[in-house]
């Protein structure tokens, strides 16, 4: 929140997930009552085989650019799905995914995600992921519209956030412009509210009488809102890693912002080796920051933005002890140390995906609420106080996002503040996950979605972002595939002990590239 989700699977994400463990067989059994396919797909489905997954097919599904506005234009909705390994009998519609963010390209990390399922999920569903519009294959798009990073003073800790946010400011106020105007046919258009509309287009263009969507962090915007806009039409909805449905943009700098520290706190009990990864090589960055063969310069904030993008995804953390060795050879002098530095530039040169692009733009039209500097400044200072590590910085981005962004109107999404709301999400089909100590959407977020739901909550202890198949505990995984078959809801909110991943495989010799797409 939000990390792209698939950090380990490139991307998290801002923008995302690990690959984790698939869920396993549970021998569920879908009544034939469940089935909802109402009508005959009319989209048109083109064979896009990849060595993972050589059934995978894609296609693209055209969608008013503005509802209700004649004359408004088109934008192409990009689809890619993993058919159903079951019979016809078998089947029982369509599993809708988006990897969250705001910005993530669903149709780059389905291969990787549909791994996840497990066999009985996978018999029932085709797995179908969308990039919602302006998002990655979706057409118009933003494109190369990147975020930039806070602007730091490498020799210290504890900066004047003043000066760092109006210096931050200003540098992403430049890059939202630019990004508006390169891509102002799209940027404009990009809110929640009209991607549920597209949803709803989706769920009518394959066929299925009713929505079965597992929404995955910014996904669970996407899915309230849907819920709200469209009771009627939810199958099951699987809400994992949660957003706040009840607050406007300032809960995303004041809450958000401390959940890479609060990860790092759960990551100190349950793998000392990588939290002191993390610690050590940060430490010794202060002290003395690495000259890198361009001239710049590799500090400790270099280094945090690197590690807070490993701390929400179990599976990674041993990857922070791979790191931490590419820093420390960096230092030396022979032909390794030098290839060491390269990977560090690479690093400081890797999009932000937690300002900016996407992200900035969806959210900024979404919440019509703006943050003047003097808060911007003291939501950092807070946060830098009572989240140490990464808190400033985090708190920061989020914070700054909408800079630049004044010449697009917001279109603001329903906050669930009135109990008619309440009423309305009441009678729909649910399931709400969330890890106790999620490194990117903490658990305030999820107890107010429960709140919003008023439903029981499944809890995983764990920092993993995104729980549903990215562990090995049956605790978490039965249930939600009970859920997704069956439509069976919980009856009582529950606690899910940590079960470890299989360790992580890495390598100092990784390249370049393969070190950034761990982001």
């Amino acid at each position: 929140m939000v990390a792209t989700f698939a950090v380990a699977a490139v991307a998290g994400g801002n923008i995302m997930l690990a690959p984790g463990n698939a869920s396993g067989s549970t021998g569920i059994a879908a009544p034939a009552a469940s089935a909802p396919v109402a009508s005959q797909s009319t989209v048109n489905w083109a064979d896009c085989p990849s060595d993972a997954q050589p059934d995978k097919q894609c296609a693209t599904v055209k969608v008013p650019k503005v509802y209700g506005k004649s004359g408004s234009g088109t934008v192409r909705i990009a689809l890619a799905r993993i058919p159903a390994t079951g019979t016809a009998d078998q089947r029982i519609g369509s599993l809708f995914w988006d990897a969250g963010g705001p910005g993530g390209p669903s149709t780059e990390f389905i291969d990787s995600v549909a791994a996840r399922m497990s066999p009985a999920v996978r018999k029932r569903f085709d797995f179908v992921a969308f990039d919602p519009r302006g998002i990655g294959a979706s057409t118009p798009s933003l494109g190369t519209c990147e975020g930039p990073w806070p602007i730091r003073p490498a020799d210290t800790t504890t900066p004047n956030w003043a000066t760092v946010q109006r210096k931050s400011a200003a540098d992403l106020a430049a890059a939202n412009r630019a990004c508006v105007r390169n891509a102002r046919n799209i940027a404009g258009a990009m809110g929640t509210n009209n991607v549920v509309r597209d949803l709803e287009q989706l769920r009518k263009a394959v066929g299925d009488r009713k929505l079965t969507f597992w929404g995955t962090s910014y996904g669970t915007r996407i899915g309230y809102v849907y819920a709200l806009k469209y009771p009627d039409k939810v199958r099951a909805l699987v809400l994992d890693g949660n957003i706040d449905p009840s607050s406007n943009y300032i809960g995303l700098p004041e809450i958000g912002g401390t959940a890479q520290d609060l990860a790092l706190q759960f990551i100190r009990n349950h793998d000392p080796s990588a939290y002191q990864a993390v610690m050590e090589t940060g430490d010794s960055l202060v002290e003395t920051p690495i000259p890198l063969d361009n001239g710049g310069v590799f500090s400790h904030w270099d280094w945090l933005d690197v590690a807070g993008n490993f701390v929400a995804f179990q599976s990674a953390w041993g990857d922070l002890s791979a790191a931490a060795e590419i820093v420390n050879l960096a230092r030396g002098t022979d032909e390794q140390s030098e290839l060491a530095r390269a990977r560090l530039a690479a690093w400081k040169q890797l999009p932000n995906s937690n300002e900016g692009g996407g992200f900035s733009m969806v959210n900024c039209l979404d919440y019509d609420q703006r943050l003047t500097a003097k808060q911007e400044t003291q939501i950092s200072q807070v946060n830098a106080r009572d989240y140490p590590v990464f808190g400033g910085s985090l708190s920061m981005m989020y914070a700054i996002g909408c800079r630049g962004l004044n010449s697009i109107d917001p279109d603001p999404i329903p906050l669930v503040t009135k109990n008619k709301q309440r009423a309305k999400l009441g009678d729909v089909p649910v399931l709400l996950a969330n890890a106790t100590k999620d490194g990117s959407t903490p658990l305030a977020w999820a107890k107010s979605m429960q709140a919003a739901f008023d439903r029981p909550l499944l809890k995983y202890k764990s920092s993993q972002h995104v729980i549903w198949g990215a562990t090995s505990s049956s605790c978490v995984n039965k249930p939600i595939d009970r859920f997704v078959i069956q439509g069976k809801e919980l009856t009582q909110s529950r606690t899910c002990p940590f079960a470890p991943s299989p360790p992580s495989v890495t390598s100092s010799a990784l390249t370049t590239d393969q070190w950034g797409q761990l982001r």
